[in-house]
Formats: C-alpha cells, sequence, structure tokens
C-alpha cells in the first residue's frame, strides 16, 4: 500500500488479528474494528483478514468472555451485521441479565425483535424500558415513540427519560405524538407542565405553545387551546400564521361559528409571505380559509391542490381535519369530506370537532 492511511490500516490491522482473544480490552477493540472498518477496507490488502479467520477469532473471544456485558453487546452487534438475528438477540439477552443495562442495547434488541423475529410484545417491552433511564439520549427515545403503539405510551409522560430531557427537547418529542388521540393526550401531559415552569425562556414558550394547541384541538380540548395562544399573543393582528389558524379552528369547535377575521389574517400572512413548496396540510388549511371568508372556488382550488402535493411528499401527513397525521388515503377522504361540506352537504365538518355539526354564518 502506497498511501499512510492505507499503511496506518495495515499496522492496526495486524495488531488487533495478533490480540489476545482472552484480553477484554483487545478483544473490544477487535469487535469495534471489524465493526467500524469500512468495507472496502476490509478488502483491501492495508488489511482483509478472511471470513473463516474472523469467524474463529469471534468465537474465541464469546469462549472468554461470556459472563462480560459489554463484549457480549458486541459480539450481538457483530453477529447483526452478518445476519444472525437470533444469535445477536440471544447475546444481547444475555448481557442484559449480566448486567450491561442501558437504552441502546434495549433499542438494539427492540429494534430485531419487532423487524426480524417478528416478537412485537418483546419489541414493545424493550422499548418501554428505555423510557426508564435517566440517560437516554433523543435518539432514543424518538425512535422508541415511533416503533411503539400509540395505546401503549399512556406512562411515558413522567418517565425519568422524559422528566431528564431539557424543555426544548420535551416539546420537540411531544411534537412527534400527532399518530392518534391517544397519543396527542400523551403530548399534553408531557408540555402542559412546562407552561408553569418560570425557566421557560420566550422561544421555548412560542415552540411548547404551537405543540399544545395543537395537541389539545386534538382531544378536543379547545377553550384551553385558545386561552394559551391568546396568553402568548393576544393581539390577533400580531399573531403569526399557525397560530391564528389553529384560534380559528378551535374558536370554531368551541362556539359551532367562524370568524371570519381571523382566518382573513391567515390568508394575509400568507400572501405576505408564500411558501415555493407549500405542504398537503398548508393548503388543506388555506382551503379551509378561503371557506370561512366565502371564497368557495379557491377553496376548492387549495383543497385539490393540497390532494396533488399529497402524491408529491412520501409519508403521513398531519392533517387539520382531524388533527392527527394520517395516511394519503386518510388525507384524501378528508379532501372529499371537506369538498363535501362546501358544497353544502351538512353531514359533514372537520372530524376533530366532538359533534359533527355545520357552522352558523354568524361572523361572515
Amino acid at each position: 500500500p502506497k498511501s499512510r492511511l492505507a499503511k496506518e490500516y495495515c499496522q492496526l490491522g495486524g495488531e488487533i488479528m495478533r490480540s489476545n482473544p482472552s484480553d477484554r480490552d483487545g478483544a473490544l477493540d477487535y469487535l469495534e474494528a471489524i465493526d467500524t472498518f469500512p468495507r472496502v477496507r476490509m478488502k483491501s490488502k492495508a488489511w482483509a483478514p478472511s471470513r473463516a479467520k474472523i469467524d474463529a477469532h469471534v468465537k474465541r473471544i464469546e469462549e472468554n468472555h461470556r459472563f462480560d456485558g459489554k463484549v457480549l453487546f458486541r459480539l450481538g452487534s457483530f453477529k447483526a451485521g452478518y445476519g444472525l438475528f437470533e444469535d445477536s438477540v440471544a447475546l444481547f439477552s444475555r448481557a442484559i441479565e449480566g448486567g450491561y443495562r442501558n437504552p441502546e442495547i434495549y433499542l438494539r434488541r427492540a429494534t430485531l425483535r419487532r423487524e426480524e423475529l417478528d416478537d412485537k410484545s418483546g419489541s414493545i417491552e424493550d422499548l418501554l424500558e428505555i423510557f426508564n433511564f435517566k440517560d437516554a439520549s433523543y435518539r432514543h427515545i424518538s425512535r422508541a415513540l415511533a416503533l411503539l403503539p400509540s395505546e401503549r405510551l399512556t406512562t411515558i409522560a413522567d418517565s425519568q427519560a422524559i422528566a431528564s430531557m431539557t424543555i426544548g427537547d420535551r416539546t420537540s418529542i411531544a411534537s412527534k405524538l400527532d399518530r392518534s388521540k391517544n397519543e396527542a393526550e400523551v403530548a399534553v401531559a408531557i408540555v402542559r407542565p412546562l407552561m408553569s415552569l418560570p425557566e421557560m425562556s420566550r422561544e421555548d414558550k412560542v415552540d411548547a405553545t404551537g405543540v399544545l394547541s395543537v395537541a389539545l384541538i386534538a382531544i378536543s380540548e379547545f377553550s384551553e387551546s385558545e386561552r394559551i395562544i391568546l396568553d402568548l399573543e393576544p393581539d390577533l393582528s400580531k399573531m403569526e400564521i399557525e397560530f391564528a389558524f389553529n384560534y380559528g379552528m378551535a374558536l370554531w369547535a368551541q362556539n359551532s361559528e367562524i370568524n371570519r377575521s381571523i382566518f382573513e389574517r391567515v390568508l394575509y400572512l400568507d400572501q405576505q409571505q408564500p411558501e415555493k413548496d407549500p405542504t398537503p396540510n398548508r393548503l388543506q388549511c388555506l382551503a379551509v380559509a378561503y371557506w370561512a371568508i366565502r371564497d368557495a372556488a379557491r377553496a376548492r382550488e387549495s383543497a385539490e391542490s393540497a390532494r396533488t402535493a399529497m402524491i408529491q411528499h412520501a409519508g403521513q401527513q398531519f392533517s387539520c381535519w382531524r388533527y392527527l397525521r394520517i395516511s394519503m388515503d386518510e388525507f384524501n377522504r378528508d379532501i372529499d369530506e371537506f369538498i363535501r361540506m362546501i358544497e353544502g352537504d351538512k353531514g359533514f365538518s372537520p372530524r376533530f370537532m366532538v359533534v359533527p355539526h355545520r357552522p352558523s354564518t354568524a361572523g361572515h
């Protein structure tokens, strides 16, 4: 090898290969090396141990460190990398039983159980265990939330993991809880206590108010949503677009009537700062705003634009018809129902409202 880097890999590879499998530090260095060295380096002349040599060395490491949790964890990671998922989970389990417990090992075991071994109940147990760690990172928590069923999240708001997060991180985590009313209730439980903290900065309060006001609407707590928005900014002429829209929607649900001036503010702000590539949700919200000011033609146009944009945006999107994040099929149904409503069908109104009803024209 001609390059300095290649020579360094060659030297390091040789040192690792010569390491004694009974030596703990050497074993850990070896397992880290074979896990992190790029495959191109593994195949290069700098260091290219055969798979047979690797397997033999790994086997000796396992024989010499069968009760060492950290080594077992590294062995499990190695096995997973080669597609030996059952062996990997077994090694992770042995590591945990030996006292090697941390959010990372539970997350890895949970992921393998769920995605490779079809052990959903075991995966859920591991994911919930992550919330018992004060040192669980944002990545650990957000990944666990993404994998857990909505109905299993009821206890996490008071968990050590959530309590140990910063105000900003708690708000951010709560913003991801929008797939169901169950999740929205957990989001409220996480963010609501933050609102009275004296150490909250203005930026923190803005973010928390945004997340909490949306979650409150999703669970039909309309008056509280109105109140916290007004606590942040009581002057409609100074409200930012998202707060104005959510304030208008909460009032509509609470009072069964549309306040036209609020949605005029929404449309004014959109015209002042239009988005080049608006999301399906923004276009849907604009459709509602146009309908609120009695511009049915533009309401329909914006609704159809939201439907088209949904095709271009992969994955789930937030819908102001339900105040939840939903699939493309559900979003299209929401658009269909909205169009039925603006055509005069009194059997349709936003799904987030407790009792479906057609608002009166008061305030128009």
